[in-house]
């Protein structure tokens, strides 16, 4: 059992919520560790989802609206706004939520007691971070797979963590909890990253430690308008075409994983033992095609499965500088 006085912070990003905040809202209401506070940045909704907040803050003291005037700055800057935030607050531990999603009720409690049993174990000044699997269910919170990681043929990587999120995420931004000493390394997020989930993942694994709770905490909503969604590995692949149209994705996106690599330097120092395998990760675009090889053979990254390492080798052949952005390889 958690200490139900912890304070905890949760930063929620709204954009075009109306369908499902309510349902979020209320599932974080029900939560059976009551010592939270819910902190709201609107990324410049036009439907009702402004109108919703409100009614529930009028009801829930706990509930709180950051206002300013920067508009839609999408996603992983909207986190790093309510981060930047969150830094000047008192509470001992920060988690993320999605609008569209569903907590089980004793989703922060267990993060909660994870978290404390991990600051026993590595003291107060070891960045911590604990994130967790998810079901995947329907607009109707209907199962469609009880395993997220399963589904997307994915595994949490305990042992050499950053070997694989260099590569690709797998840690769900909604899952995330964190203590203070980590938010105020990962805090702000990189223009350069991907998302603001991969980022505090990627500090976690080089500054600190991560913990994992292989059962599902969250029921993640799948509705065709999530910014990015699990349809299943399986998906991608299943089709020719779409298969190639994946690959060609991935490509694209060799470069941008280099530059949020690149933005991580900025973190440590030259000494730091880390250092070396992303210096030599964020340069791969800078290299001719048979150092680029040698040097993915030589840092012995992680990626998830023989189609995800195909993916990664492929990718090596593109040295176009893309413009979209993506959660995973494959």
């Amino acid at each position: 059992m958690t200490n139900k006085k912890v304070k905890t912070l949760i930063l929620m990003s709204t954009y075009q919520g109306e369908k499902f905040l309510a349902e979020q809202i209320e599932s974080i209401r029900l939560q059976t560790h009551p010592n939270w506070i819910l902190l709201i940045r609107d990324d410049g909704s036009t439907d009702a989802t402004l109108s919703i907040l409100k009614k529930y803050i009028e009801v829930d003291s706990r509930i709180q609206l950051v206002t300013d005037q920067l508009g839609n700055v999408k996603p992983a800057q909207s986190f790093s706004l309510l981060m930047h935030r969150a830094l000047t607050t008192d509470c001992s531990y920060i988690f993320f939520a999605d609008q569209d999603d569903y907590w089980l009720p004793e989703k922060l409690e267990r993060q909660i007691e994870l978290l404390q049993l991990m600051k026993n174990q590595y003291g107060t000044d070891t960045p911590l971070l604990v994130h967790s699997d998810l079901c995947v269910v329907n607009s109707r919170l209907e199962i469609l797979h009880p395993s997220y990681l399963a589904f997307e043929k994915l595994t949490a990587n305990k042992s050499q963590p950053l070997a694989t999120l260099l590569v690709h995420n797998y840690v769900t931004g909604c899952t995330i909890g964190m203590n203070k000493t980590l938010l105020k390394l990962a805090a702000p997020i990189a223009k350069t990253a991907l998302m603001h989930d991969w980022w505090c993942a990627l500090t976690a694994a080089i500054h600190g430690k991560i913990g994992f709770i292989a059962e599902a905490t969250v029921y993640y909503r799948q509705h065709g308008n999530n910014d990015i969604g699990s349809k299943g590995f399986y998906y991608k692949i299943n089709q020719w075409g779409r298969f190639k149209k994946t690959l060609k994705k991935n490509q694209t996106q060799f470069h941008l994983r280099c530059l949020q690599a690149k933005s991580l330097l900025m973190l440590i120092s030259h000494y730091h033992p880390h250092y070396p395998m992303i210096k030599h990760f964020s340069t791969l675009p800078t290299l001719n095609l048979s150092k680029r090889f040698l040097t993915v053979l030589h840092l012995r990254l992680q990626p998830e499965g023989l189609l995800r390492k195909i993916a990664l080798f492929l990718a090596l052949f593109d040295k176009n500088t893309p413009t979209p952005r993506s959660n995973s390889l494959i």
